[in-house]
């Protein structure tokens, strides 16, 4: 029998991170998880003709090259930092349109703001728009298909791309496409 000197139980937010520090500095870990895909609430599902982003954290803390915030250290201490690209977007903190339920309430303005990120999010050039935030992950998944780019350009979660990032896991790992 395989022995373990750790067994982290759920691959989620905490326990993909925790694991991954605990492999690095030699433990060997056991990470188990009961969904078919890593990200716990950092994941989507897909209930008849509706897909849900359940995930309720925001992406903070990133900073910048030059500031680096706590999230960006984070991703640098567990070695997933140089596998991933950011791409600054201009007025990377307007809104893309959702605004809790204002594509519902003010559904003009909402599509108006979201064509106009969506030129931002072309320029840039990027082939992911990571999102951890509900509606925007929505909003973005419309825009992507508004602009007929649903093959081009994915929306991700950005624990679901730090989980195809980690050794081991690697592009296997499917999340919320």
């Amino acid at each position: 029998m395989e022995r373990y000197d750790v067994v982290v139980i759920g691959a989620g937010n905490g326990g993909l991170t925790s694991a991954a520090i605990l492999a690095q500095k030699g433990v060997k870990v056991l990470l188990l998880e009961r969904h078919n895909i890593p990200g716990g609430c950092a994941t989507s599902f897909c209930r008849g003709r509706f897909e849900f982003e359940v995930a309720l954290h925001q992406l903070s803390g990133m900073g910048t090259p030059e500031r680096p915030g706590p999230l960006r250290g984070l991703l640098g201490d567990i070695g997933v930092l140089d596998d991933l690209e950011f791409v600054e977007m201009p007025d990377a903190d307007r809104c893309c349109g959702s605004a809790g339920i204002y594509t519902l309430t003010h559904f003009d303005i909402s599509m108006q703001l979201l064509d106009a990120r969506m030129q931002q999010v072309l320029r840039t050039g990027a082939q992911v728009v990571a999102t951890a935030n509900p509606g925007c992950f929505m909003q973005m998944r419309l825009g992507v298909a508004r602009a007929g780019l649903s093959g081009q350009i994915r929306v991700a979660h950005v624990v679901v791309l730090v989980a195809e990032a980690l050794p081991g896991l690697g592009p296997g790992v499917q999340g919320a496409r």
